[in-house]
């Protein structure tokens, strides 16, 4: 959930910008307030939008990219907050670490669902071919990188498509195909016009419903997962220890799964970004599980750097 999380820097990537002949903009690294550990991002990095290819969104290039030195890519996407800004925000942050990242929305935007219910998986389709052909873009070296919501469908991306996308990114997401927000009766996804079968277990008390599990034990590139075990808006731990169970009898990939003790949900935030709940104590195991997470997903985009 990165509602709160949209900084100015979101705005100023729409500066400028129009339907009909979008401007990139190009975003310097903040050298003045780096974290006391993790990455710091080290490259500038020229943000176009992609609303004139057909999904809503903000393609975000790190300065030097190059088609004769291709390099891994993400596909970034916010959760139950609709919108593409969480997207975006990912996707600044990824190429301020020096890889191409499409930052994207998949309801409340323009010829889009208006809530999280029937999205069609073919958004997120789309925009995997449309990144994969981008000049300096390793396409055997793609990842998914969904939070919350989003990370569901990052997974699923990584387990059921493996042509597109190497790994998956999934903070605080389930290890299931969830059902529909806030109509719970209906399926979040759509896969083909058909429903994806869906799981309403928000406590992760059990195991997941078989029809609706993700075989995250199928996925053979890398697996990133975070929690926070003060998760107040679900149960973010116990899906993750679900999905880390699966992902251990994999015999190959790397599994990389943190654990914020003391954070709760938004643990997902760039850790050089200021984010703050109000509760000093959260924020303090918040930045220390984001500073895991973003070292973690800069080893993993380095060690697919080949």
């Amino acid at each position: 959930m990165l509602a709160a999380l949209v900084p100015a820097t979101l705005a100023a990537c729409t500066g400028g910008a129009t339907p009909q002949e979008p401007a990139p903009t190009t975003l310097a690294p903040d050298a003045a307030a780096p974290p006391a550990q993790g990455p710091t991002p080290t490259s500038e990095v020229t943000v176009h939008e992609t609303g004139p290819e057909g999904f809503p969104g903000a393609y975000a290039v790190p300065e030097g990219l190059s088609a004769d030195d291709p390099r891994p890519a993400v596909l970034a996407f916010g959760g139950s907050e609709g919108g593409s800004q969480g997207g975006r925000a990912f996707a600044e942050a990824i190429a301020g670490l020096g890889y191409p990242a499409l930052g994207i929305g998949y309801f409340k935007g323009v010829d889009q669902p208006a809530a999280l219910e029937e999205v069609p998986v073919e958004t997120f389709l789309d925009a995997l071919a449309w990144l994969r052909e981008q000049p300096g873009v390793d396409g055997d070296a793609v990842l998914a990188f969904g939070a919350s919501r989003g990370g569901e469908m990052a997974l699923w991306l990584a387990a059921n498509r493996p042509d597109l996308v190497q790994g998956a990114i999934a903070p605080v997401g389930a290890d299931a195909v969830m059902c529909g927000y806030p109509d719970a009766s209906v399926s979040a996804w759509t896969l083909g016009g058909e429903a994806l079968p869906c799981s309403a277990d928000w406590t992760a008390a059990s195991d997941a419903d078989p029809a609706a599990r993700i075989p995250v034990d199928s996925i053979t590139g890398p697996v990133i997962l975070a929690c926070g075990t003060e998760d107040d808006v679900w149960y973010s731990c116990g899906y993750l220890r679900r999905a880390e169970r699966a992902l251990d009898s994999r015999g190959q990939g790397t599994t990389v799964a943190i654990v914020g003790e003391g954070a709760g949900h938004d643990v997902s935030p760039p850790p050089w970004m200021e984010y703050s709940t109000g509760d000093a104590a959260r924020d303090a195991a918040g930045l220390d599980a984001r500073r895991q997470l973003w070292s973690a997903v800069d080893e993993v985009l380095a060690s697919l750097d080949s």
